[in-house]
C-alpha cells in the first residue's frame, strides 16, 4: 500500500481524505475503490504529479502487466469520473501527455491536522460527573429512539432519501427491471466496444460480477421479469431493422421466440409482464402509428389495446396490481400526455400534452405513478397520485430516468445519466480542434458573434438552464433565471440576440432580442403564437421562427423595425435558415431532408434527403455555402451542398459525436462552432418510496 504523509489533501475546490478513501466537493463527497485511490496517491505523491502506466502497474499491480494494463486504464477512467460527477471540468484534474500517461493539472496541497490536548486534572468528582451524564444521555437516547419508533411519520419527514448505487461500470447502464422478490437486478448495459446487452446482477452479493443474460451481436432492449422471476422476456434488433420480442427461460438457460413483428425502442423500456403472468405487453405498427398490443402467453394470441389516432403513437404501458387498467405513455410529434385505460376498454387522460415524458413505473401500495416530465429545458421525476389527482416532484432524482418499482420493499430503482456536452470550434478546412468553450455543467448549442469571437450558449451552471456568454474577459449570464431556455441564435452585425425560452411566470413559449454584449432583454409579443427556433435574416431586420397557427403550422417572419409578423410557408416546417443567394432553407417535420424555398414564387424544392429527423436544425449557411450534418456509415459527416454535384464531405467525426437538434452553427469564414457529446454514463441506483400523506 503507498503511504502519504498525510491523511488530507486539497485538489483546488476538492478535498482528498486518505483514511475513508473520498474524494469531496463541497457537501458532495465520492467513495473510490481501493485501487482507484492507490493510483490518485501516487499521483500525491510523485513530484511532478504525473504516474506512466509502468510505475502504476509495478507499484499497484505489483508488475503483472496482464492485470495491470487493463487496471490502470480502468483505475484512471474512474479517478476523471469520480471528478467529473463531483462537478470537475474536462482536463481541469487531469490532463493525457503523450507517451507519458497522465498528469494532474492542479498542485496537491497537504492538510495539517492540528490535534489540541486539554490538561485537565484528576479528581474522583470529575468521575462521577461524568458517569451521571452518561447515564442521562443513554436514558435520553433510549426515549429517543423508543419515541421515533413510534412515530415513522417523524422519522419520513426528517431524514431525506438516500440513494444507493448498484452500478458503476464504464458506459452506459440503463433501463433497470428489479427482479420480484427484490434480489436480481437486470439492466442494459452498452459502451463504445459493445451492443446493447442484457445483464443481471445479484443485489445480495454485491461483491459477485454481473453476469451476462445475452450475448448476441444483436442489440438488446426492454427485460421486463415474469412473475415468478424465472424468466426474462425482452426484445431484439436484427440486421434488417426488424425487431422481436423473445423470452429466455434462466433455469434452463434456452431462449425463445415470441413475436418478430414488434416496435424496437432503443432508449426506451416498453415491454412489460402482467402480474398474473399471462399477459405480455408491448409496441406493433398499425398503420403508421406505435399501438400497444398484449401477448396471451398461454394461446399467443394477440389482442389490440390502444388505438390513437393519426400522428398519435403509444410507446409504453404498465399494468394495474389486478391487470384490468393499463396507464401507458401516448406521444404527438413533440409532446407526450399519460393515459388511462380502464376495464371497460374506456380511454381518460392523466396528465396532458407537455413536452416529453420517459420512463413509466406504478407503486401499488401508494396508487402513485412515476415519470419524468420535461420542463423548463430538463428532466424532472414526478410521482403522481391517481385518487387525490396530486402531483409531487422527487427532487433527489435530478435526470431523465428509466424507473423500475419493487412493489414488496417498496424501493424505486432508476438509471441517473450524466452527458455533459461541451462546445467546439473546429476547422472547416482541417482536422483542427481550435477553441472549447466549458461549463461546470453542460455547455451546448453555441452560436458565434462575428464581431468579438465570443459564444453564446446554454448552460445549467447555475442549476437553471440560462443563455450565457463567453468572451475573452470570462462568462456571463445573459437570462439570468428568466426561463428555460431551448435555442438563441445572434444577428449577423453581432449587435443583438434572440432567444426561445419558457416563461416561468406565463408557462409559455416567448421570443426575446437582447442587446450585446449587455444582454438587455425585450419581448416580441406573438400572440396566440408558440414561437420556436428562431433565426435571424441577412439583413438584421427579420427574426424567422417556426409555430402553428390555427390551421397549420410553419415558418413565420417578425420585421423587427415594425413588429409586423408574416406566415411564409404552411408546411409543418420546423426551421429556417436564410441564405445569401435568395433562398430560405427549411426542415419540416413531414420529411427527413432540407428544402429550398422561394420566397418570391413560394416554391420549395428537396435538395437534401439525408438528414435525421432529430437534425432538424443541424445545417447552417457559411461561405455562400449550405453545410448539414449526416449520420451513415457509422460517421457524423458535415456535408457541404453541391447544387450541380456529388455533396462533398468536409469533416468526420466518430458516430454519435455530434449532439442532435441544434448541434452545429457557422463560426468564423474558416471555422464552425459544433456541440459535441463527451462520453455518456449512466449508473443505476435506487432509493426508498417515502409516504407522504396527500
Amino acid at each position: 500500500m503507498i503511504e502519504l504523509p498525510h491523511h488530507h489533501y486539497t485538489l483546488g475546490r476538492f478535498t482528498i481524505n486518505c483514511q475513508d478513501l473520498t474524494i469531496s466537493n463541497g457537501e458532495q463527497s465520492k467513495k473510490v475503490p481501493v485501487k482507484v485511490f492507490e493510483l490518485l496517491k501516487l499521483f500525491l505523491l510523485n513530484e511532478d504529479h504525473s504516474v506512466h502506466s509502468s510505475e502504476a502497474i509495478e507499484k499497484i499491480w505489483l508488475g503483472n502487466e496482464g492485470v495491470g494494463k487493463r487496471g490502470y486504464t480502468n483505475a484512471m477512467w474512474h479517478l476523471r469520473k469520480a471528478f467529473s460527477d463531483l462537478g470537475a471540468e474536462s482536463e481541469e484534474v487531469f490532463k493525457t501527455l503523450h507517451k507519458v500517461g497522465y498528469v494532474l493539472v492542479i498542485t496537491p496541497e497537504p492538510v495539517i491536522d492540528e490535534v489540541k490536548i486539554e490538561k485537565q486534572p484528576f479528581s474522583l468528582n470529575n468521575i462521577k460527573v461524568y458517569t451521571v451524564f452518561a447515564f442521562t444521555a443513554l436514558a435520553l437516547s433510549l426515549i429517543a429512539v423508543i419515541y421515533l419508533s413510534l412515530n415513522k411519520d417523524y422519522i419520513q419527514t426528517f431524514t431525506g432519501p438516500v440513494l444507493v448505487a448498484h452500478t458503476d461500470l464504464q458506459g452506459i447502464e440503463d433501463q433497470p427491471e428489479i427482479s420480484n422478490n427484490g434480489r436480481f437486478l437486470v439492466f442494459r448495459w452498452h459502451n463504445e466496444d459493445i451492443n446493447s446487452q442484457l445483464y443481471i446482477k445479484d443485489l445480495e452479493n454485491e461483491n459477485l460480477p454481473v453476469k451476462a443474460l445475452t450475448k448476441s451481436r444483436f442489440e438488446k432492449s426492454s427485460p421486463t421479469w415474469s412473475p415468478d422471476d424465472q424468466s426474462i422476456a425482452y426484445m431484439r434488433l436484427l440486421d434488417d431493422g426488424s425487431c422481436q420480442v423473445r423470452v429466455k427461460n434462466l433455469l434452463t438457460e434456452t431462449a425463445k421466440l415470441l413475436d418478430d413483428k414488434c416496435i424496437f425502442e432503443e432508449n426506451r423500456q416498453t415491454l412489460s409482464w402482467s402480474n398474473n403472468g399471462l399477459k405480455l405487453l408491448y409496441p406493433k405498427d398499425v398503420d403508421g402509428n406505435s399501438t400497444l398490443f398484449s401477448l396471451d402467453m398461454i394461446s399467443k394470441k394477440l389482442s389490440q389495446v390502444s388505438f390513437p389516432q393519426d400522428e398519435e403513437q403509444d410507446i409504453k404501458g404498465v399494468f394495474s396490481e389486478d391487470d384490468s387498467e393499463i396507464i401507458f405513455i401516448r406521444e404527438e410529434k413533440s409532446k407526450a400526455k399519460l393515459m388511462r385505460l380502464k376495464a371497460n376498454g374506456k380511454e381518460k387522460t392523466v396528465i396532458d400534452y407537455q413536452d416529453g415524458i420517459v420512463g413509466l413505473a406504478w407503486h401499488y401500495a401508494s396508487n402513485d405513478v412515476y415519470f419524468s416530465l420535461f420542463e423548463k429545458g430538463e428532466y424532472t421525476t414526478y410521482k403522481y397520485n391517481l385518487m387525490a389527482k396530486k402531483l409531487i416532484p422527487t427532487d433527489h432524482i435530478d435526470s431523465s430516468s428509466k424507473i423500475s418499482i419493487n412493489q414488496s420493499a417498496n424501493r424505486l430503482y432508476f438509471s441517473k445519466m450524466s452527458n455533459a456536452e461541451y462546445i467546439v470550434q473546429h476547422s472547416l478546412i482541417d482536422e483542427r480542434e481550435i477553441h472549447r468553450v466549458f461549463g461546470v455543467n453542460s455547455s451546448f448549442y453555441g452560436r458565434y458573434v462575428p464581431k468579438t469571437a465570443a459564444v453564446i450558449y446554454i448552460s445549467g451552471r447555475s442549476g437553471y438552464l440560462d443563455l450565457w456568454i463567453q468572451t475573452a474577459k470570462g462568462k456571463r449570464n445573459l437570462t439570468r433565471g428568466k426561463g428555460g431556455v431551448l435555442s438563441a441564435n445572434v444577428s449577423p452585425d453581432s449587435e443583438h440576440f434572440v432567444v426561445n425560452l419558457k416563461d416561468d411566470d406565463s408557462n409559455k413559449y416567448q421570443l426575446l432580442i437582447g442587446d450585446l454584449p449587455k444582454g438587455d432583454l425585450t419581448l416580441i409579443e406573438t400572440g396566440d403564437l408558440i414561437p420556436k427556433n428562431p433565426t435571424w435574416s441577412r439583413d438584421n431586420k427579420a427574426i424567422y421562427f417556426s409555430s402553428k397557427s390555427k390551421e397549420t403550422s410553419g415558418i413565420f417572419k417578425f420585421e423587427v423595425a415594425t413588429n409586423d409578423i408574416t406566415q411564409i410557408s404552411s408546411s409543418n416546417e420546423i426551421y429556417a435558415i436564410e441564405g445569401s443567394d435568395g433562398f430560405i432553407y427549411m426542415a419540416s417535420e413531414d420529411y427527413l431532408g432540407i428544402f429550398q424555398f422561394n420566397p418570391q414564387s413560394q416554391e420549395r424544392k428537396l435538395i437534401v434527403n439525408d438528414l435525421d429527423k432529430d437534425d432538424f436544425a443541424n445545417f447552417f449557411w457559411e461561405n455562400e455555402r449550405l453545410y448539414y450534418l449526416s449520420r451513415n456509415n457509422n460517421r457524423d459527416r458535415l456535408m457541404m451542398y453541391v447544387p450541380d454535384g456529388d455533396d462533398k464531405i468536409v469533416t468526420t467525426f466518430a458516430e454519435d459525436t455530434v449532439a442532435n437538434f441544434l448541434g452545429v452553427a457557422p463560426a468564423d469564414k474558416e471555422s464552425f462552432l459544433m456541440t459535441r457529446k463527451r462520453v455518456d454514463d449512466s449508473s443505476i441506483y435506487s432509493t426508498m418510496i417515502i409516504s407522504t400523506n396527500n
